[in-house]
């Protein structure tokens, strides 16, 4: 099954990302828009995972949160931005900055032991972040750069989590749907 790590949002938080979302709801192009029940910090993405290896996963997210040095992760959301800035649109994300740094050190002591468990690291810097679209096609990249440019609310609320949490994903024909298989209380 498909897996990842990942922290949850509140329910105001989301409520507040979908009502800047859909004021751009008739951008040009396919523009496919994650839905609020989806919509969290990945962590780490870890992939295809056999089912039977699934359970040692768990431990490791269980362990890797347990042993950190703080019990929550603290972050604001907003303001949505383009990604890459600049060239071809992939998607549009609300940032998800944490003032601590406890989120990046959550995410740098997963980095190990997902590698031992046989995952590739990713090689890019951490950035903080909740996907709100995916970009597939578009002609006028720089009329969707304007519109979340142009969004008059860019704060969408802080959230201060206590738990990591491992997702499967399944894809279906409407989109992925998320189940949670494991949720790790962070810290002592």
């Amino acid at each position: 099954m498909r897996t990842f790590f990942a922290m949850e949002l509140t329910p105001d938080v989301v409520s507040k990302i979908q009502s800047a979302c859909r004021s751009m709801d008739r951008l040009p192009g396919k523009i496919n828009w994650v839905s609020p029940e989806n919509m969290h910090v990945t962590m780490n993405f870890v992939g295809d995972v056999p089912d039977d290896r699934v359970k040692e996963l768990c431990e490791i997210g269980r362990k890797t949160a347990e042993g950190m040095d703080f019990d929550h992760v603290e972050f604001s959301n907003g303001p949505l931005a383009c990604v890459p800035h600049e060239g071809y649109l992939r998607m549009i994300w609300s940032e998800a900055t944490d003032q601590s740094g406890n989120m990046e050190k959550l995410y740098e002591a997963l980095k190990e032991p997902a590698r031992d468990f046989g995952t590739k690291p990713d090689r890019r810097p951490f950035r903080g972040h909740v996907t709100v679209a995916r970009i597939k096609a578009t002609r006028r990249p720089d009329e969707i750069r304007n519109a979340v440019n142009n969004l008059s609310e860019t704060d969408f609320g802080k959230v201060r989590t206590e738990h990591l949490v491992l997702y499967s994903s399944e894809l279906k024909k409407n989109g992925p749907v998320y189940f949670s298989l494991m949720k790790a209380k962070i810290g002592k």
